[in-house]
């Protein structure tokens, strides 16, 4: 049956139906599309989009020293990396840890970013990392061997944590010496190097967490990475402070990070964000759709843009009655007017009423939408039962943030175990087709797994409805360098790349 047919026979099946539905902030983290990703290059990273630029930068030289000012719309919920769940915390997290692995702008493993200085596969089944010597936690000296390595590994695989999907491959971690650790996978794992450049691969003190414990290390994290959170204002400003022994250097081998100090304002209102912008109080800042020509007319100004840094999401549980009857995922699926939506609502004047239009778009194919507006701790719990949830709504309509590996998105989603499969609900169909692409490392054989995917997961409507992607964009002053640098693999911003003039 085609996608056409399915759904005007939805609409013909299925009666005026009634379900319930909780509202989540943007935030929370994959999308359908991406799964269709791979590259043709072999290697084990598979990027979905890439980031493209605005004017040319104000200098090809960095300056070095002085304070970026950043205004943002929020502050992240948590700096644990291994348990936070907001997308939001991401460009946090990386200015604060480092990783086992990490990725370039493009999503490829970049040893130059990375704790591990190469790694090798002597077998499918293995993989071993070989570490830099030299690198310390700040402040408390402890070294970033073999040892911690391991023990965050374990930590961020283990039961309930959020990346413990994207490490489910390994089976056992060896510590060889302090600067050789080896991975022994259950199974062939094509994604998991590029896994090892998100939060699973993001290395704590231990020492520190043992100290302070993990409530509070939600608000005190503590690693090796470019700079150290100094100053945590509630709902105000946080204060990263430049990490004077920070090991990386630039690909002209000049040390990183540029500035000495970076000052995140938190700026909630965008009207009042873009004025601050304007009028120098702040360097950079997130760009709504509304002020973007605007913006780019202003020859103080340059900009940045990422097409698919995230999608806005259905979440569906479909263990909750109607959302467990396919016809009536099906309906609601097709019921949405995204042309309309995408064209009439996401230029920033209209926002509030977006509610009212998926309400609007729902009774037109005869169902009924009841909101239910718990607090957002409360409505986040009530679907992702992954992360300690009741599955007590049907639906939720929230973010995802892109994943660099298409297995990022469809494991979490298509697995029953998948921390965003909602209902956690089997996946007959889908789910091994999601291990074997998984364990495949040719990119050409798992770019057709992952349309397979794609079409079945779009048919069964499993999991989540696609209302559209995002296209993230930052406008900054003249004065701030390397702004083609900011977006990361998977449109997150990376602060510790720019510069001030």
């Amino acid at each position: 049956m085609t996608m056409d047919s399915w759904q005007r026979e939805a609409r013909q099946r299925i009666g005026r139906r009634r379900f319930v539905a909780s509202f989540a902030g943007a935030g929370v983290a994959g999308f359908l599309a991406a799964c269709s990703g791979g590259d043709k290059s072999g290697s084990m990273a598979s990027p979905v989009a890439l980031g493209t630029s605005g004017p040319a930068q104000a200098a090809d030289e960095p300056k070095r020293g002085g304070t970026l000012t950043v205004g943002i719309g929020g502050e992240p919920r948590s700096l644990d990396p291994h348990t936070g769940v907001g997308g939001e915390e991401h460009a946090f997290d990386h200015l604060v840890y480092d990783q086992v692995v990490s990725y370039d702008e493009k999503g490829r493993p970049d040893p130059t970013r990375s704790i591990a200085e190469r790694w090798e596969q002597p077998d499918p089944l293995k993989v071993v990392l070989k570490l830099r010597p030299g690198i310390t936690i700040q402040q408390s000296g402890e070294p970033v061997d073999g040892a911690l390595v391991k023990w965050n590994l374990d930590r961020a695989s283990a039961p309930g944590t959020t990346p413990a999907n994207d490490l489910s491959a390994i089976a056992r971690i060896d510590v060889v010496n302090a600067t050789e650790v080896v991975l022994n996978l259950k199974e062939p794992s094509a994604s998991l190097l590029t896994n090892l450049g998100d939060r699973g691969g993001f290395i704590l003190s231990r020492k520190h967490f043992e100290a302070v414990g993990k409530d509070a290390i939600i608000r005190q994290p503590l690693s090796s990475g470019a700079f150290n959170l100094t100053r945590w204002v509630s709902d105000a400003s946080m204060t990263f402070e430049r990490n004077p022994d920070y090991w990386r250097k630039d690909a002209q081998g000049r040390p990183m990070p540029y500035v000495d100090r970076i000052e995140m304002k938190v700026i909630p209102d965008a009207t009042v964000r873009v004025a601050a912008l304007e009028t120098g109080e702040t360097d950079l800042s997130d760009t709504p759709s509304s002020d973007f020509n605007r913006l780019q007319a202003n020859k103080q100004l340059h900009a940045a843009m990422f097409t698919g840094s995230s999608t806005s999401l259905l979440f569906i549980n479909d263990r909750f009655p109607p959302m467990d009857n396919v016809w009536f995922r099906r309906a609601l699926a097709s019921a949405f007017d995204r042309q309309n939506y995408i064209q009439n609502f996401l230029t920033g004047a209209e926002q509030p009423a977006a509610d009212q239009f998926w309400e609007a778009s729902a009774k037109n194919a005869g169902i009924t939408i009841d909101w239910a507006r718990p607090e957002l701790n409360g409505s986040r719990n009530r679907v992702y039962t992954g992360q300690g949830a009741d599955g007590s709504a049907g639906t939720t309509i929230s973010g995802w943030g892109m994943r660099v590996d298409p297995d990022g998105n469809c494991g979490q989603f298509y697995t029953q175990t998948g921390a965003y499969n909602a209902g956690q609900a089997p996946v007959p169909e889908v789910e091994p087709l999601i291990v074997k692409a998984r364990q495949l490392y040719d990119q050409q054989e798992r770019r057709k797994l992952y349309s397979e995917i794609q079409h079945k997961a779009v048919e069964q409507v499993y999991s989540n409805i696609l209302f559209h992607y995002v296209i993230v964009q930052s406008h900054a002053s003249t004065k701030v360098g390397n702004l083609d640098a900011l977006y990361g693999g998977e449109g997150k911003p990376r602060y510790a790349n720019l510069w001030i003039q």
